[in-house]
C-alpha cells in the first residue's frame, strides 16, 4: 500500500477500503506510487494505483494490469489557492498544467 508523508497517510484506496469495511493483507509500504511497481516485480503481492501510471510502469517492468475486484469511486483532484495568488505567473502556469 502507499502510504503519503512524514505521518504516513494512507492513500485514498485504504481510506476507501476502511470506511466501506474491506480488508485485505498489506505485504509492503510505499512512500509514493511511484515506488510500488519496483516493490511488486518478481512478487505475488498487487497493489491499487492510478490506471495510467500502471499501464506506464507496465510498458517498462514485468508487470500486468488488471482491473480491481471492486468498484472504487472517482477521484477529483483539486488545487486550492489564496485570492491574492490568482495573478501570480507559477499559479497560472500550473493551473493550465493540470487541466490539460
Amino acid at each position: 500500500m502507499v502510504a503519503i508523508g512524514g505521518k504516513r497517510t494512507p492513500a485514498f484506496e485504504q481510506w476507501f477500503l476502511d470506511r466501506y469495511g474491506y480488508a485485505r493483507t498489506v505485504g509492503a509500504v510505499a512512500p509514493d506510487f511511484s515506488s510500488v511497481a519496483s516493490i511488486l516485480v518478481e512478487t505475488d503481492m498487487i497493489s491499487t494505483m492510478h490506471t495510467r501510471l500502471a499501464r506506464l510502469y507496465a510498458q517498462h517492468l514485468p508487470l500486468r494490469v488488471l482491473p480491481a475486484p471492486i468498484e472504487f469511486p472517482v477521484l477529483t483532484e483539486m488545487m486550492q489557492w489564496h485570492y491574492q495568488f490568482d495573478r501570480d505567473p507559477g499559479l497560472i502556469w500550473l493551473r493550465g498544467y493540470l487541466r490539460e
